[in-house]
């Protein structure tokens, strides 16, 4: 488990990659992934808590719609505390 401090408004996926967290495991979306334009969902990551964040948009539950939880951390500024974990 890693406790990470980020900014209201700043983007998820950006923290989390500049905060040294291995948002993209394996070779298939380290190579394979859009660099944060929201098409591949390899940056997935389900919320566990959350306080103030917004409902997920249309977008992502069409791209998720097997993981009710999850969100697309490219896609997601910060809103607010959350624990999430990485998929």
């Amino acid at each position: 488990e890693t406790q990470i401090d980020g900014r209201v408004g700043e983007n998820l996926r950006q923290t989390l990659l500049d905060n040294n967290i291995e948002v993209y495991r394996g070779l298939k979306k380290k190579l394979g992934n859009c660099g944060g334009a929201g098409q591949c969902t390899f940056c997935a990551v389900d919320f566990v808590e959350s306080v103030g964040w917004a409902e997920r948009s249309e977008y992502e539950d069409g791209r998720l719609s097997k993981a009710v939880n999850a969100r697309l951390a490219c896609l997601n500024n910060i809103q607010g505390p959350a624990t999430i974990r990485m998929q």
